[in-house]
């Protein structure tokens, strides 16, 4: 064969390489573009079908006749300024009726106001797919024709309460049109390389061959100097190549492991089927062999091409021992650490339990015997004497509140949790008026909202509330017109509740201190308090599985907002 037909068949072979690489750039896209599309459609399924249920909860709790025609319009009116997603994504709602699916809003495509049911028996034609699992009460994704006919991608999800189904969809063309085009594009640049390359060979000649082989050279130079293992294989696992950080990875010359099955160095190989032998590992960790018969852990990365009709796999192989051994060491540091933390954690929350339980009876002795004096001996005091002796009484009241909120805290760490379905707006209004009561000389506005329920221990929840609450009145005090505002707003699809108040506010620059034990953002002789409260707030939200942080201004009022399970 002349030098000028090799040219033009290397050149033809690395078009063809750069046409695969290509390719499987363009699936790895395409199919992370689907991974991606079909997770965004089964959140939006989930949280929808979440949403359906919230809104026929709150209907039936307000109509229970008409609660599912309520239901039914909200989303009706909501969907009808709703322009759907993509080209040809949209939601669909539907019901069963005997043998037929009724669907419950208008198609985006056709049968707009009007769509028609399609049988619900999937024998009688292959129509709506996805909405059929649905109404079968599977939640999940599938691809399939929809009810059109049409193949989509689609996530499917019953809407229990209502025996609804729900179905987020869209055209498997669409995803693909990109994808598509860009693979023509491909071929096209491709099939033009192909044919520059060939012209470019008829001009050249045999300089360009000489180039080639330098660089052919130069590669080998490469894999040879390379730090990691590199090892080629056919599709039968018969080792075709062996450079020379291989040869020190497993110990062996590269003429002993040449034209033998790779399940020498990787002996789960052994195990495997003709197809899978030049692939034992699949990329990823691995376990190898050397030639002493030791075992070592193996970090791969495989790839492959096909040459002449043959499918040729090679692989980069890293020994990791030192990789592994740092991070069980790491492992091991880490779990250490985290039982420290616990010890500590605990032997914290005892000293704090010991301690303010043993200064109970001293205290209870000095507060005893101040407002004795003061009730019998007060004649008997000049008027300093009985300043200091107040002092003395409303200090040991000070401490006992600051203990009682000490153990409060300390008992948070240990006390087991009851679990409950919580009104949270019964509980917020009991609050209210309980902390009103204990201040009759102090009113407030409460401007109360529709809470949803919550998931918690009621005990402790209702201590979030009292605290919040209380901390509201404290700083409204000296508001002519004072407003305590309890509501919730949408977080990133979760709920959160929050107690708002028109009084002195905070600086937001000190924002991170508020929940710390003994931080206090205000004078104490202005405002009353242990600067415990807050603290008992963040133990008892996070104890549930929620979050709490707070908002204000200087003279504008404080917002505190917290979150527990829905």
């Amino acid at each position: 064969m002349s030098d000028r037909k090799r040219l033009l068949i290397l050149i033809g072979t690395m078009t063809g390489v750069a046409l695969v690489v290509t390719c499987i750039a363009i699936l790895i896209l395409y199919r992370a573009a689907y991974a991606e599309q079909k997770a965004r459609l089964v959140e939006t399924c989930h949280s929808q079908a979440r949403l359906l249920e919230s809104i026929a909860r709150y209907a039936r709790d307000r109509d229970p006749e008409r609660w599912r025609t309520i239901t039914l319009n909200q989303i009706v009116d909501a969907h009808a300024r709703y322009e759907g997603f993509g080209q040809t994504g949209e939601f669909t709602l539907a019901r069963r009726d005997s043998a037929q699916i009724v669907f419950l809003l208008s198609h985006r495509h056709y049968d707009l106001d009007n769509p028609k049911p399609v049988p619900f028996d999937r024998t009688a034609g292959r129509a709506a797919v996805p909405m059929r699992r649905a109404l079968l009460g599977q939640s999940g994704t599938v691809v399939g024709p929809d009810y059109r006919g049409v193949s989509v991608l689609a996530a499917h999800e019953p809407v229990a309460l209502l025996d609804w189904g729900i179905v987020a969809k869209i055209d498997l063309a669409e995803i693909r049109a990109p994808f598509i085009r860009a693979g023509g594009i491909a071929g096209v640049i491709a099939l033009l390389l192909a044919s520059l390359g060939a012209w470019f060979a008829l001009q050249l000649g045999t300089p360009v061959l000489q180039h080639l082989e330098e660089s052919a050279a130069r590669n080998q130079a490469v894999v040879e100097t390379a730090s990691e293992g590199i090892i080629t294989t056919d599709a039968e696992g018969t080792i075709k190549s062996f450079n020379r950080a291989a040869e020190q990875i497993f110990g062996y010359d590269r003429d002993a492991v040449i034209g033998r099955p790779v399940s020498l160095l990787v002996p789960a190989a052994a195990a495997t089927g003709a197809a899978e032998r030049a692939l034992p590992w699949q990329g990823g960790e691995a376990v190898g062999r050397r030639r002493d018969g030791s075992t070592l852990p193996l970090h791969v990365a495989v790839s492959d091409t096909t040459v002449h009709g043959q499918r040729i796999y090679t692989s980069l192989v890293r020994d990791i021992t030192d990789q592994q051994r740092a991070e069980d060491a790491l492992e091991r540091a880490r779990d250490e650490l985290e039982e420290r933390v616990i010890e500590r954690t605990e032997e914290l929350e005892s000293f704090t339990y010991s301690m303010s339980h043993d200064l109970r009876t001293p205290l209870r002795a000095i507060d005893g015997f101040s407002q004795m004096l003061l009730d019998e001996y007060a004649e008997d005091l000049d008027a300093e004497g009985q300043r200091l002796l107040n002092v003395v009484y409303e200090s040991a009241q000070r401490m006992g509140r600051l203990i009682d909120d000490l153990l409060e805290l300390s008992r948070l760490g240990h006390r087991e949790m009851r679990r409950q379905s919580i009104s949270m707006k019964r509980l917020a209004y009991e609050t209210f008026d309980a902390v009103q009561q204990d201040r009759p000389h102090q009113r407030a506005q409460l401007r109360l909202h529709d809470l949803p329920r919550a998931e918690g221990d009621r005990t402790m929840v209702r201590r979030v509330f009292e605290h919040l609450v209380a901390n509201a009145f404290k700083f409204t005090q000296h508001q002519r017109n004072a407003v305590v505002e309890i509501g919730t707003y949408q977080e990133n699809g979760s709920t959160a509740y929050f107690v708002r108040d028109n009084g002195t506010g905070f600086d937001m620059d000190y924002a991170d201190k508020l929940f710390g034990v003994f931080e206090r953002l205000h004078d104490p002789n202005e405002f009353e308090g242990t600067g415990v409260g807050l603290a008992i707030v963040e133990r008892i939200v996070r104890r549930h599985g929620g979050r709490v942080w707070a908002e204000g201004a200087v003279g504008e009022g404080a917002t505190f907002y917290f979150t527990l399970p829905s």
